[in-house]
């Protein structure tokens, strides 16, 4: 009975480690375009661009914000940390299956989607790595997406405001 609390106590410890390791995405991001290369398409025009992110230790929500010429458009989204596929909106605020865990500090996400209408209708992955700078003030986002438009990579540095 000793062995089995003392290796339930051990296993709380190092499961609240693991998560007070995780960097803390919290607070209101702002693109900063001259630092970034992102575009909505391959070809398409740089927005503005927003993130508001509240963070808890099972989950990250995000509240995104792009503006263009062509409009504005918004997207709510919380991803779950754990290793495991959940549905959540993404590209074009379509669901997808999105897979989120941590790799060190790097917050890695996978998601498969199928786009329904448009330009880019069909089958839709995209991998992305988070990474926050060491003063927690610059949040990098790198991104491979393909699609049936072709592959593209981005790289969105968000700026804490």
């Amino acid at each position: 009975m000793k062995r089995a609390a003392c290796s339930l106590v051990l296993f709380a410890i190092m499961v609240t480690r693991a998560i007070a390791a995780s960097p803390d995405f919290s607070g209101k991001w702002v693109m900063n375009k001259d630092k970034s290369d992102f575009r909505l398409g391959p070809d398409g025009p740089t927005p503005d661009f927003t993130m508001t992110i509240t963070q808890t230790a099972e989950a990250i929500s995000i509240k995104q914000k792009m503006s263009t010429e062509q409009g504005d458009f918004e997207r709510e989204y919380k991803l779950l940390p754990d290793g495991k596929a959940h549905e959540t909106p993404w590209f074009m605020n379509q669901p997808a299956q999105v897979t989120a865990k941590w790799d060190g500090n790097v917050l890695v996400l996978d998601a498969v989607q199928e786009v329904q209408g448009g330009q880019f209708e069909g089958k839709s992955t995209t991998k992305d790595r988070w990474e926050l700078s060491a003063d927690g003030k610059t949040l990098t986002i790198s991104s491979s997406m393909q699609t049936s438009m072709g592959e593209w990579n981005s790289k969105r540095i968000m700026e804490k405001q």
